[in-house]
């Protein structure tokens, strides 16, 4: 109830142009634990223009019978990306783990590129390497399945 009412007052603290650009998701699973967690909610504004930032969590949507996936940017276009001693570098700062059994879809687009993102697309990493359906398996996704940024994060209240 008490979680309601704060998404509420939230919602109402927006211009109402903006609210039409806003869209709630309950967060399901915990590919981005401890950052977003089960039964957190984020907003998603779809009304920004500027291209995806690393280190901004995203809404990608992937298919449309599945909720989307909330994932952060890791890579952007003309980022270096190579795999050096157990972890990925992107232009050359350790950004992630690499087992290449996970990673061979990414691997086959950044050969094709010269190690390079190519533009119109991003990498993309959950915050919780074991449990993530992200990059290490989809490979680079494209921007067009952007569906907007997490603009803010309401935790799940403990009952």
């Amino acid at each position: 109830m008490i979680g309601r009412i704060l998404l509420i007052a939230l919602l109402c603290s927006f211009s109402l142009a903006s609210a039409a650009e806003l869209k709630t998701y309950i967060v399901e699973g915990n590919s981005m634990a401890p950052v977003l967690v089960a039964g957190d909610t984020v907003i998603v504004s779809n009304g920004l223009n500027e291209p995806a930032r690393k280190g901004e969590l995203l809404s990608i949507r992937i298919g449309t019978d599945k909720p989307p996936l909330v994932k952060r940017v890791v890579a952007v276009e003309g980022d270096r990306v190579e795999f050096s001693a157990g972890a990925i570098l992107v232009n050359g700062k350790n950004s992630g783990e690499f087992d290449p059994k996970r990673w061979q879809a990414t691997i086959k687009q950044l050969e094709r590129s010269g190690w390079i993102v190519p533009a119109g697309f991003l990498l993309i990493l959950g915050d919780n390497p074991a449990n993530s359906r992200d990059s290490r398996r989809l490979g680079l996704i494209s921007t067009g399945l952007v569906e907007g940024k997490v603009v803010r994060v309401i935790k799940k209240l403990e009952q």
